[in-house]
């Protein structure tokens, strides 16, 4: 009798849905938060466990090799999705809410959004029928393609409690690099910002590229709480605000960033050691 409903239940398990177990199996399962996989819960922490903290914001690069899987596919395929698909089907399906300032007190709303970002080019074509050249404009759409930048505001602190040292991501911001004529790139413009922990439950849900193990899959929280990635500090909290690059340029501001770096682990080991 016994092995009678053993065989009952792994039938039963063998045939639960597939698109149980994979939640993004379609766009519209985007818009259904109740199949969601929630992500691991972060512990609380008191301020008055906080001994030392410093809050700096880095640049993650997709074009880096460690950091490609942000950037493909650039077609959803295989239940996978880029960062970017990702962040605006997000905010299409109201998972997502994006902000004009990293202090998340102004929210855009995302058609106005999306508005905002499309760019009109004028161009001179040959009316067919009087053969004189008039003007043609064509409005280009945000194409996700088009970004392989964000910036990471974060906060490094140690624990006294757990006599160690930690990060806690706060905010996300797409960064769009602006370009003239000639494709040459003249800047950058920061798009929006969004709240890393209200986003955590759409990242946990959206698979990207193991380049380890193709039968474990990474989601996107995956990366960023384990930081699989690569990035690099452009400024730090400091009495004038101001970035790196406002006061340091090339290789100095290379060397900059790295110090910075040193700095934040060096707290930690100069704590033991005193």
């Amino acid at each position: 009798m016994r092995k009678v409903i053993i065989g009952v239940i792994m039938l039963c398990i063998l045939h639960i849905p597939a698109e149980t177990q994979n939640p993004f199996s379609t766009e519209t399962v985007f818009g259904d938060p109740q199949k969601f996989i929630k992500p691991v819960p972060l512990t609380s922490v008191r301020e008055a466990d906080m001994v030392w903290s410093m809050r700096v914001w880095r640049v993650i690069n997709f074009k880096e090799k460690r950091n490609l899987p942000f950037y493909y596919p650039t077609e959803a395929t295989d239940g996978r999705w880029s960062f970017m698909q990702m962040i605006l089907k997000g905010m299409e399906y109201n998972l997502i809410t994006p902000y004009q300032d990293e202090e998340f007190l102004k929210p855009i709303d995302f058609k106005q959004l999306m508005a905002s970002l499309e760019v009109t080019d004028t161009f001179e074509v040959i009316d067919l029928d009087t053969g004189l050249p008039v003007q043609k404009a064509i409005t280009k759409k945000l194409n996700p393609e088009d970004i392989y930048q964000i910036r990471i505001k974060e906060d490094w602190y140690i624990d006294k409690q757990k006599s160690c040292l930690e990060v806690r991501i706060l905010g996300i911001c797409p960064v769009l690099l602006v370009k003239d004529n000639n494709d040459n790139v003249k800047g950058n413009m920061p798009m929006f910002w969004i709240n890393f922990e209200q986003a955590r439950l759409l990242f946990a849900n959206v698979k990207t590229f193991n380049p380890y193990n193709d039968a474990t899959k990474l989601s996107y929280d995956d990366i960023f709480m384990k930081r699989y990635f690569s990035s690099y500090i452009i400024k730090k909290s400091n009495v004038y605000n101001r970035y790196i690059s406002q006061y340091k340029t090339g290789i100095d501001a290379m060397l900059e960033s790295e110090q910075i770096k040193d700095d934040i682990f060096n707290t930690e080991l100069d704590l033991w050691e005193n």
